[in-house]
């Protein structure tokens, strides 16, 4: 422990109902001062090998709340929909809300989760032929915006070594201002062999529209939305340098910015 880390690690063995050793498991539990994260890094030594049904033979990372009448949301295609069913895919996580606080688990890209009763879930890590022995989930508590924290989970930090401008410790290519909105992609756009803007892929994730402005590092001239056909559906409003955009619920876009 320390001033900007707490970590407690457990180790373990698994056992049936006769007492006889299934898998050793060793779980690191980690939190960040100021974070509401706490992360779980597993580590599963099976030795017994589960059987042929996945649903039905697994080892398992199992959960519970407290609140049965908690309503439960799972991402599908990075953004948030209901949880429904038994059995259902969510990569990236599935949020537990009850009208005191919310419960997020940070799938950390296991994709299939099983109902268990009324207050469990089953996030599966290892069934037959499984090779993984290595995993890693996340616990969030009141997350405004729970799909960023997904995606800091599962994209490590990136270092780019490189010269710091004298003037500034710091800097920033884009910006974008609404929260529940993430870029899925980016691209130089060039034109005639030179760089003449850029071209981006905006997702709402929360199900909730959004006013959106995009800023970028040198002032935008012009911009306009397109198809996945690339073919110019409008013009968009370009205001001080900055692209102003409205996304409906779930709304997919592709805008393309020229300086």
């Amino acid at each position: 422990a320390t001033t900007a880390l707490g970590e407690i690690t457990t180790r373990g063995r698994l056992l049936n109902l006769d007492g006889e050793k299934l898998a050793g498991f060793v779980q690191k539990y980690r939190v960040w001062r100021g974070s509401r994260v706490l992360t779980v890094d597993i580590e599963l030594d099976p030795l017994e090998e589960t059987k042929s049904d996945p649903w039905n033979s697994y080892y398992c990372c199992r959960f519970a709340w407290g609140d049965e009448t908690s309503d439960l949301f799972r991402t599908a295609n990075e953004t948030r929909q209901p949880a429904s069913g038994q059995r259902f895919e969510a990569p990236h996580y599935i949020e537990m809300i009850n009208p005191k606080n919310s419960t997020t688990i940070l799938t950390g890209g296991l994709p299939y989760h099983r109902r268990h009763e009324h207050r469990m879930l089953d996030s599966l890590l290892i069934t037959r032929g499984e090779r993984q022995r290595k995993f890693r989930v996340g616990i969030g508590i009141d997350l405004t915006h729970p799909m960023l924290d997904a995606i800091g989970l599962l994209s490590p930090l990136v270092v780019v070594p490189g010269i710091p401008r004298p003037t500034s410790a710091s800097g920033w290519l884009f910006h974008l201002d609404s929260r529940n909105v993430v870029a899925t992609h980016w691209e130089p756009l060039v034109e005639d062999g030179k760089v003449t803007g850029f071209r981006t892929r905006l997702l709402e994730t929360a199900g909730r529209p959004a006013g959106l402005t995009l800023s970028a590092f040198k002032p935008v001239g012009s911009a306009e939305r397109m198809d996945f056909l690339g073919q110019r559906l409008d013009q968009c409003q370009v205001l001080d340098g900055k692209i102003k955009l409205d996304l409906a619920a779930h709304e997919f876009v592709e805008v393309v910015g020229r300086w």
